[in-house]
């Protein structure tokens, strides 16, 4: 979908600014949302209003060509059409790749090949899916179409932070090269709070346990 829910918003950019990525991939660019937030608080929120003075590099790569609108050329350094099962070994080395809503169209294997062939070309990867499972079918775009469900112990292998919004989405940030910008800390207390439904459920709650945790470790 080229659009999605506001509620982690807040989170994914947290996220990116914690990183302070030099170069971003958008991998489902759709609309231009997370280029277009990219762009605001790694180069506007530094004081560097005016393209001509912007640093970081921001990319797309977008398998439906009808989604393009006047944020690409404005917003990214290039946008890379097709789509990305074809063009992932061609593409350069990120500091983040961005999958915003975009891993729950592809079939699990595929998906899990792809990350890792992603997490080979960046330092992080950072990527938002459904908790539940639907069926979808947008715009006449094949690529809209969902195939699977993904879950926090599909990242068990990772170093990883994970947080779930309104029973509806999660978000992941994977350090791909085991930096320590995310840590054991995160990974421990994501996987405890997020154990339970019960828990999950109030969100609030959640974020207190995970805090509590994170102390205690």
């Amino acid at each position: 979908m080229p659009s999605s829910p506001p509620f982690h918003l807040t989170k994914m950019m947290e996220h990116v600014t914690k990183v302070r990525p030099a170069s971003v991939l958008d991998i489902g660019v759709g609309f231009g949302k997370w280029g277009f937030l990219c762009r605001e608080y790694l180069d506007i929120n530094e004081l560097r209003y005016k393209p001509q003075d912007w640093k970081t590099i921001i990319d797309g790569c977008e398998a439906f060509p009808d989604y393009a609108t006047p944020v690409y050329g404005y917003v990214y350094n290039n946008i890379f059409f097709g789509d990305v099962l074809e063009r992932v070994s061609s593409l350069p080395n990120y500091d983040l790749i961005i999958l915003g809503d975009v891993i729950e169209h592809f079939d699990k294997d595929v998906g899990q090949d792809l990350l890792n062939n992603l997490m080979a070309k960046s330092n992080f990867v950072l990527l938002s899916s459904p908790t539940k499972f639907f069926t979808q079918e947008l715009f006449g775009n094949a690529f809209e179409q969902h195939k699977s469900l993904w879950t926090i112990a599909d990242f068990s292998s990772y170093d990883f932070d994970y947080d779930e919004f309104q029973d509806f989405l999660f978000v992941v940030l994977i350090d791909c090269k085991s930096s320590g910008v995310v840590s054991k800390k995160e990974k421990i207390s994501s996987k405890f709070a997020y154990r339970h439904c019960p828990l999950r459920s109030h969100p609030r709650l959640t974020n207190i346990v995970k805090s509590a945790v994170r102390r205690l470790i």
